[in-house]
């Protein structure tokens, strides 16, 4: 398996009980070398979900993000 050029600030859940909730934030960090890229969405289910924030900066570097992901 490939890795991933970015890592998560929490895991994400296995699974989510029945009404408690439509929509997940996802936050983390860019790992790749080089630059942030310049527009980051999130995938699910087929569909794309775009980042609220990305490039941003954090421990010295400008490379966090986070979104809220509809399920």
């Amino acid at each position: 398996m490939a890795k991933r050029p970015f890592s998560l600030d929490e895991d994400l859940p296995g699974t989510l009980p029945v009404g408690r909730g439509t929509a997940l934030l996802v936050r983390g960090r860019w790992r790749a070398p080089g630059p942030a890229p310049r527009a980051l969405h999130f995938l699910v289910n087929g569909g794309t979900h775009p980042a609220i924030a990305h490039g941003m900066p954090s421990n010295g570097s400008h490379g966090a993000f986070w979104g809220i992901v509809p399920l």
